[in-house]
């Protein structure tokens, strides 16, 4: 009933106001919720098919989504001619199917069918409800929002919405005093919401956040949309600190563009100190757990205290922790322009907000500067002396796993910086160096110059080592951090937990190959290293040669590989909670 009474007020609240049930068992809590709904016209018609249909008249009517309901089984393909034409009408309804649990497909369960492709084609989109088990408020709020929105969807044009709900048994569960609480939760928990638009979305529905006086982060993730100067003419106007990911592209790096957030953010102190009261997020998630932790922490839909803002292209909806407050859907480069116009020139300087950000990020990086003096190479300072090393004319393409996570929480971000391209889509370690030599392809035709580099583990290469004996004419320089397996599993939860033969067997997987002897017999050249200055003589020796292939190889070990990040993040927020004293 919690579930069912989220689903319905959050619904309610965003504009439906009518709603068409077929009796049925299944469907009960919704039924209930329905019913129990002051605000809500509620209409139960026995066959579900004039059902569908007479959703569909009121909605054509009324312009807004009408909520039909089914229980499981044969009576939800009832509503497929109604949803058809609703598609074709653009005409915007949300469909709920009840369902039984999942376990119980494919075992002779009565009125059990595979209902998730049911409408497959004539809808805008199909969210998929879990099982409810544990009242998580934020997580049914933030799916019920999504429903409506694309449901509503103008640019693309409105539509149906299909939510498949599955419920457990017993299906009315509601005991005393639980209406109650659920009543309060409810009324505290804010709903997120969604604007459109095929330009610059509007300035009016967020200008009371877009204040300097208040304390705001502007995140900026991978594919953005938006350039580096524009961004920083933003922060500009607001004072406020850039958390900006490798992958986001702007070339021009300000100082209020902080590099190291994510080890900023293991300092409790500085944690604690930096609660933000707005946060704009543009593009991608970033990699860092830590970072994501601490904007889902900071969001009011998870007990904190900020005003949260996703700001994407249309048809993007970038928000897997269930976070977001108001989604802007448009056009990016000219909103952010627009706001800037709007908010006129900067007013000052700089705020002990911002200088708080700008001074943390500054320790962190001078601590790693120093610290990589005296150390020896390892991953991380491999991925920070490329970072370092390369310049804007050149590309580095990173893997998935431990590379492109060192890149993000190491890599040192220069004004002159590197562009960083990753497979980020589903993040898989296949096809890789493919990937890669394409990429060179392309960037070798645009005339930037410079050279393409790779940073990618052994057991990613391994994967996709076959296109070095298929490649022609494609050139560049492969770095590989050889460890002998899967290092990333060491940084989880397993490694600590399973005895180390079991863990090796299972996550570790040592490969045992020697990677330069496979490398040298496909005729490539292939370097060692083991010092931190060799990243920089390594590159000179490519840019002499620009047209050859080049493999160069970290040799490191997983273990060690595991206490020098621990090292590092020690030494990092002992400087940041020395620095707050």
């Amino acid at each position: 009933m919690a579930f069912a009474s989220t689903i319905v007020r959050t619904l309610v609240s965003l504009g439906v106001s009518d709603a068409v049930i077929s009796p049925g068992s299944r469907s009960t809590p919704i039924a209930i919720a329905l019913a129990r709904e002051p605000r809500v016209r509620l209409y139960v018609k026995l066959d579900e098919r004039s059902a569908g249909f007479f959703a569909l008249g009121l909605s054509k009517i009324s312009g807004r989504p009408t909520f039909i309901l089914t229980t499981s089984g044969t009576a939800a393909t009832e509503l497929r001619p109604s949803v058809t034409e609703a598609f074709h009408s653009k005409v915007p309804l949300i469909v709920a199917t009840s369902d039984r649990p999942p376990e119980l497909l494919g075992v002779g369960a009565a009125q059990t069918i595979s209902q998730i492709s049911l409408f497959d084609g004539v809808i805008n989109d199909k969210i998929l409800f879990s099982v409810p088990k544990t009242l998580d408020l934020g997580i049914w709020v933030s799916l019920a929002s999504q429903a409506y929105a694309n449901a509503t969807d103008e640019y693309v044009g409105m539509a149906p919405v299909h939510i498949n709900l599955p419920f457990d048994e017993p299906l009315y569960d509601q005991v005393d005093g639980e209406k109650e609480v659920i009543s309060l939760a409810l009324e505290n928990l804010p709903i997120s919401i969604t604007s459109k638009t095929k330009g610059a979305c509007s300035f009016e529905g967020i200008k009371d956040y877009l204040d300097p006086t208040l304390r705001g982060v502007i995140v900026a993730g991978g594919r953005g949309g938006v350039d580096g100067e524009t961004i920083g003419r933003l922060a500009d106007r607001l004072m406020w600190p850039v958390v900006v990911d490798h992958r986001f592209g702007a070339l021009s790096k300000k100082s209020t563009f902080i590099r190291g957030a994510d080890l900023m953010l293991r300092s409790e102190k500085f944690q604690t100190w930096a609660a933000p009261d707005v946060v704009i997020r543009i593009g991608e998630p970033h990699l860092s757990k830590v970072l994501n932790e601490y904007l889902v922490g900071a969001s009011r839909s998870r007990g904190g205290s900020a005003f949260t803002v996703q700001l994407g292209p249309s048809g993007s909806r970038v928000d897997p922790n269930r976070s977001v407050d108001l989604f802007l859907d448009g056009e990016v480069e000219s909103t952010v322009a627009k706001w800037c116009e709007r908010l006129g020139e900067p007013r000052g300087s700089g705020t002990s907000w911002l200088d708080g950000w700008v001074k943390a990020d500054l320790i962190v990086q001078r601590a790693l500067d120093a610290d990589m003096e005296v150390s020896q190479l390892s991953e991380p300072y491999l991925a920070r002396s490329l970072v370092r090393q390369l310049s804007s004319k050149d590309m580095l393409f990173v893997s998935s796993s431990m590379p492109i996570r060192d890149v993000e929480v190491f890599g040192d971000m220069s004004h002159d910086s590197v562009t960083v391209v990753a497979n980020r889509g589903v993040n898989g370690i296949d096809g890789v160096i493919s990937t890669f030599l394409g990429a060179s392809e392309s960037w070798k035709e645009s005339g930037l110059g410079g050279i393409c580099a790779l940073l990618i583990g052994d057991l990613a290469l391994l994967y996709d080592i076959t296109a070095l004996i298929y490649r022609r004419s494609e050139a560049g320089v492969i770095f590989v951090t050889d460890n002998q397996g899967g290092a990333i599993f060491s940084f989880l939860s397993q490694h600590d937990r399973l005895g180390s033969a079991e863990f090796e067997q299972l996550f570790g997987t040592p490969q045992q190959i020697q990677i330069e002897d496979v490398l040298r017999g496909m005729k490539t050249n292939v370097y060692q290293i083991d010092k931190v200055s060799d990243v920089a003589t390594v590159l000179e020796l490519v840019r002499s040669a620009p047209k050859e292939m080049a493999v160069i190889i970290f040799k490191s070990e997983r273990e060690q590989n595991l206490k020098e990040h621990e090292r590092l993040y020690r030494l990092c927020v002992s400087a940041v909670d020395e620095s707050m004293k």
